[in-house]
């Protein structure tokens, strides 16, 4: 009998000390993994972070690109219907511009200055520079088309990575909340089998 009872207080200990052992590895996977959570949440809104700034500092970069590309289009467009309204008048020999310019009356000795006539303006020229104008014009859209384009793919692609982000956070700050429960019932596990 006392053999027995020795025998299976030995398996009790074995036991018990097998106990420990798994409860010690346990502990220590645990606060290993607690660590390494909270570097990768840190690392994560630190990631966060600088993506929402840089998104910011972008956003406001293509608004003022567009903003410049509107306000340089309505200008060219104006300087197109300018050009346009010149060279049609122009070709129909209407007078644009008649200027007759005299010398000063208080200079009596000044030879007398006259500029006169029709202004037609260079009509064989018009073309070329009516399509330069054009061609600045299709410019400003293009930017305007283009940086618009850019900015809501630009928008599309950190929402996406926000959610993400924010997602992958939430897993781990949840994991390490189980986890430090799991650790305080594993280290009262510990002092009671002590």
């Amino acid at each position: 009998k006392a053999r027995h009872e020795r025998d299976e207080r030995h398996n009790q200990i074995y036991k018990l000390l097998a106990n420990i052992g798994t409860q010690k590895a346990h502990k220590e996977f645990l606060e290993d993994e607690i660590e390494e959570l909270e570097a990768e949440v840190k690392k994560l809104i630190a990631d966060l972070d600088e993506a929402t700034k840089l998104r910011d500092d972008e956003h406001i970069e293509n608004k003022e690109t567009v903003e410049t590309a509107e306000e340089g289009l309505e200008a060219v467009t104006d300087a197109l219907k300018v050009l346009k309204d010149f060279y049609k008048k122009a070709a129909k020999g209407k007078t644009f511009l008649e200027v007759n310019v005299t010398a000063s009356p208080i200079d009596e000795d000044a030879p007398e200055l006259a500029f006169g006539g029709k202004n037609t303006g260079n009509q064989d020229r018009a073309g070329g520079v009516i399509g330069m104008v054009e061609v600045i014009k299709s410019d400003f859209e293009r930017t305007i088309k283009m940086t618009t384009q850019e900015e809501a793919e630009a928008q599309a692609d950190f929402v996406q990575f926000e959610r993400t982000s924010e997602s992958d956070i939430a897993g781990k700050e949840t994991k390490i909340k189980l986890d430090k429960q799991d650790l305080k019932s594993t280290k009262i596990s510990l002092k009671k089998n002590r």
